[in-house]
């Protein structure tokens, strides 16, 4: 179901952000029916209750890995790593 989907886990704000990025309607739907669930369940295994689940299906049909500015997902960017040490 989850096929070709990008997952995306940062800090923000002392949060713990996941963001789904589902390439398919049916992955997207099946996210969003569990959205609560994944939040639940990610929140217990982190052990920290600032976890934020979000299903962003605007990218959908994109290459894997690849975001609306074109950077590649699997280099090193440093300026993505800017909320987690301040």
């Amino acid at each position: 179901t989850l096929d070709g989907c990008e997952i995306r886990v940062f800090r923000n704000a002392g949060a713990i952000n996941v963001v789904f990025m589902p390439s398919t309607q049916a992955a997207e739907q099946f996210l969003m029916n569990h959205e609560a669930h994944f939040q639940a369940f990610l929140a217990e295994r982190l052990g920290d209750n600032r976890v934020r689940i979000e299903v962003d299906a605007a990218n959908r049909g994109q290459t894997p890995f690849e975001n609306k500015d074109g950077r590649s997902r699997q280099r090193y960017v440093p300026q993505d790593d800017e909320n987690l040490y301040w």
